[in-house]
């Protein structure tokens, strides 16, 4: 029955419609005062977020804002002076002009508050932590139409989120294997066959959160779950990624051109259908809502 209804509430939300007592349920969690961060994170696990609410909904559990909403505008405008004022830092210092890219903007300004400035532009920006982090600027920006300050505040948010579970990125990588050799054994069999198996790129998958294989009229729908709590689901969308390219993958044998066509960007009709089925294994394994300071122990007990 739930899943019955989650798949109802994806097909309104594609064709322009939302479940009624959803959205409902929604509008009264954002009314309450203080918000409920519990009840947030849960909604978020149980249902996809309205596009018309996501942004609030994200900036709330991502810390930009605080739970009461009567001190929403003072501290808008103190993250917006904030901004602007790394931002002025910055041009004095010449490391960034006009020309800049965003990203890369975004990445100066979060290691000046992190106490971890770098003057070697060539190092900071081929350091793998630093492509993470502005692959999930670029994410951001296009969401909101490049609002640079709320772009920036978010991606640091879930960038900070991301680094607390670095930890356990190597156990969800056993998971994938683990799951892929239950649901797709002769996908599984043939990439252990041309050992390629411990070369999967489920690290990057993971520590990008999905920026670099999926669209972001898609990814939106993975990272309700992870803000959620969730950061498990990544293995069921990798498993559900590499079901859906089990034929072209078949043909394939050299490790090299194997890792390649896991790392290109889905197409948007495509990337819809794996993250579907992905959410839909998800939700069957019994992962529904589990908050997120129990991932360690939930992943250590399903290995």
């Amino acid at each position: 029955m739930a899943d019955d209804r989650n798949f109802r509430s994806h097909y309104y939300e594609k064709v322009g419609f939302r479940g009624v007592e959803e959205k409902k349920s929604l509008e009264i969690l954002l009314k309450e005062q203080p918000l409920d961060l519990q009840r947030l994170s849960q909604f978020c696990l149980r249902f996809p977020l309205p596009t018309t609410f996501r942004e609030i909904v994200w900036k709330v559990l991502l810390g930009m804002l605080p739970a009461h909403q009567s001190i929403h505008e003072f501290v808008t405008e103190q993250r917006t002076k904030q901004y602007e004022d790394l931002e002025h830092a910055l041009h004095v210092m010449r490391k960034i002009d006009n020309t800049t890219p965003l990203p890369t903007v975004f990445l100066h300004m979060y290691c000046i508050e992190e106490g971890r400035f770098i003057f070697d532009d060539i190092q900071l920006k081929n350091e793998v932590e630093s492509k993470v982090f502005m692959g999930m600027a670029g994410v951001f920006l296009e969401m909101l139409n490049d609002n640079r300050v709320d772009a920036y505040w978010l991606t640091k948010g879930f960038y900070k989120l991301q680094e607390k579970h670095k930890d356990i990125i190597n156990i969800l990588c056993e998971q994938t294997e683990v799951y892929l050799k239950k649901e797709a054994p002769n996908l599984y069999n043939h990439l252990a066959a041309v050992n390629t198996l411990q070369a999967l790129p489920c690290r990057a998958w993971f520590s990008t959160c999905f920026t670099n294989v999926l669209p972001e009229g898609v990814i939106e729908r993975v990272w309700d779950v992870i803000i959620g709590g969730s950061y498990k689901v990544m293995v069921d969308i990798s498993v559900a990624l590499l079901m859906a390219l089990e034929r072209p993958l078949l043909k394939l044998t050299n490790t090299n051109d194997i890792i390649k066509c896991l790392l290109q960007e889905l197409p948007e009709g495509k990337a819809d259908m794996v993250v579907s089925k992905g959410l839909e294994m998800w939700q069957k394994s019994g992962c529904l809502l589990m908050p997120s300071g129990k991932q360690e122990t939930l992943i250590e007990q399903a290995g």
